[in-house]
């Protein structure tokens, strides 16, 4: 019983920094876990966010698509407007000649 008492007293040291080394690991583990949640939360939130921006940017895309398209048709009106014009005139001015 002597030498078992004697070896603790001994060795006590080096079982205090071993147990008080595993017990800091087990809490590092404990809040390594909760940072890499933490962080899976926070991607799944930007996941989320850029896939409403995504679609918020195609309807952006599609509308500016047709706001083109319409002042395409508008710019054909406009020559087809001008060109009428422009032949009356020509017209007038070789009837006056």
């Amino acid at each position: 019983m002597t030498t078992e008492l004697e070896i603790i007293r001994t060795f006590w040291p080096i079982i205090y920094t071993v147990a008080g080394a595993a017990i800091a690991f087990v809490v590092w583990l404990i809040r390594l876990e909760g940072k890499q949640k933490s962080n899976h939360e926070k991607i799944v939130q930007v996941e989320k966010m850029q896939e409403t921006e995504g679609h918020r940017i195609a309807k952006a895309i599609e509308q500016m698509s047709d706001t083109q398209a319409k002042m395409a048709e508008s710019l054909s009106d406009m020559r087809s407007t001008l060109s009428g014009i422009v032949g009356y005139e020509r017209g007038r001015e070789e009837a006056g000649k």
